[in-house]
């Protein structure tokens, strides 16, 4: 290698003469030597350091050797959480809200449910999910705010290569949340908190944002962990205090307990995580079915540890979209219109990511908030808008109670499997799927240069039957 060549940003002609070198057998081949910078403490460079987590640090190796120790055998995973995200993000750009209850979600006069919140409306009891109308009632002093999707989306990918700066092993979960695979690379930082802290800080010094975090060995326990200390905390969860963090916390803790699964545990007398590991397994799988064997392992501090870059993972296994009427209904007309919207959406994304579809899903949920969902697998795979609002239709006429008014309603496909083009069978009366889909092709090439909106169908041309 030519000595003048970069060595992580330094040239080797101007090394500090106080670097040091550490025999490290093994690494580069045994009997070499890998040469570790130890950079000077000043003010001067404290600065230059936080920007570069990439850096190699002066560490305590007795740490380092009792860390190892501790999570030897185990992976060390991390979950990011943003937190109070959207609100966050627009207090940031308009700092008049800052200290205000924001509610991002929809205006009080429409429909619609909560998305976040700022930290000072959760102040009124306002969370995530809550209809806007019972937000608004809690909280008339709140500022309410529509959704910007791509301003959020254009943050989330900041602080997604801000993470991808400290480990290669990231795994996006939603738009404020990721997982990390830090396994190993936390010894240069001294320990898998220190590491995390520096993440913390540097997502909060580039994008004024702040996020929570949790590291476990594996991501169910990670992403626990992350919701215990917010905003901009950190909760360490080691491999040999797994059993005293769990014990004493409330079943709805545990990701992936709702609502009506945490009622039938309280019917069973199980209102702890600790209570829930020492009920009989068989017992939860003849209650739960496979999803009681899964709580049981969760409750025992099990679960996968697998962090999947995006790059890795599997195809899209669903694709939905779903939208709250301005007003209850019963108009089948009204809900008919809403399903051909919805059908034109998923459509046009699912031919985006290049996909067809086998199976279809309608949900509906009355004005009392129960909710169904029902779906068809279909002979053929299709692609086109009208198909999956026809299937949506059908599924509409044989399971809507008459006289009941409707509230929400959603479509999403599944089964799906690479479009390579293949003609389809001729299933419909007048035109066949393979000409439908050059329809919804031609239209996907207008909306991709003049906006979503710039075409659509004139209604009479959806026949519903």
């Amino acid at each position: 290698m030519d000595p003048g060549k970069n060595l992580g940003g330094m040239s080797r002609t101007t090394m500090p003469a106080e670097s040091k070198k550490i025999a490290a057998p093994g690494v580069f081949g045994k009997g070499r030597e890998l040469t570790h910078l130890i950079r000077d403490e000043s003010a001067k460079d404290s600065a230059e350091e936080k920007k570069r987590p990439w850096s190699i640090r002066k560490v305590d190796t007795q740490t380092i050797g009792k860390n190892r120790h501790k999570w030897s055998g185990h992976k060390v995973i991390v979950h990011l959480d943003m937190d109070a995200f959207f609100a966050a993000i627009e207090q940031q750009h308009c700092p008049q809200l800052k200290g205000q209850p924001v509610i991002i979600g929809g205006l009080p006069g429409y429909r619609g449910v909560v998305s976040t919140c700022s930290y000072e409306a959760r102040v009124f009891g306002i969370k995530s999910a809550m209809p806007t109308a019972e937000a608004f009632r809690r909280c008339p002093v709140g500022i309410f705010l529509e959704t910007s999707g791509s301003k959020y989306t254009y943050i989330s990918i900041d602080v997604l290569n801000i993470l991808r700066e400290f480990s290669p092993i990231l795994e996006p979960f939603s738009i404020d949340e990721a997982f990390v695979d830090i396994t190993g690379i936390w010894e240069r930082y001294g320990t898998p908190a220190s590491m995390v802290k520096e993440m913390q800080m540097m997502i909060e010094s580039r994008t004024g944002l702040t996020a929570s975090a949790g590291i476990a060995h594996n991501k169910i326990l990670a992403k626990m962990a992350s919701g215990m200390d917010k905003p901009n905390g950190l909760t360490l969860v080691e491999p040999g205090t797994v059993g005293a963090f769990l014990e004493n916390l409330p079943v709805e803790t545990v990701w992936g307990i709702g609502p009506a699964t945490q009622n039938a545990l309280s019917q069973l007398g199980i209102l702890t995580i600790g209570q829930l590991a020492m009920y009989d397994v068989y017992a939860l799988r003849k209650i739960f079915g496979v999803h009681g064997a899964a709580l049981h392992e969760i409750a025992h501090g099990r679960g996968d540890s697998t962090v999947t870059p995006y790059y890795h993972q599997p195809h899209e296994k669903s694709i939905g979209h779903e939208t709250t009427l301005p007003n209850d209904t019963d108009s089948i007309d009204v809900i008919r219109a809403n399903l051909r919207v919805l059908s034109e959406r998923v459509g046009r994304r699912m031919r985006k990511s290049g996909y067809e579809t086998k199976r279809i899903k309608l949900k509906f949920r009355y004005s009392d908030f129960s909710t169904f969902s029902r779906e068809r697998t279909l002979t053929d795979y299709v692609r086109s808008d009208l198909a999956i609002f026809q299937q949506a239709v059908k599924l509409l006429d044989d399971n809507l109670q008459k006289a009941r008014a409707i509230r929400l309603v959603g479509i999403t496909v599944s089964h799906l499997r690479e479009f390579k083009g293949v003609a389809q069978v001729e299933i419909f009366e007048e035109l066949c799927e393979k000409k439908n889909s050059c329809i919804c092709d031609v239209m996907d090439k207008i909306k991709d240069i003049y906006g979503d909106k710039s075409i659509t169908y004139l209604s009479s041309s959806f026949r519903y039957k």
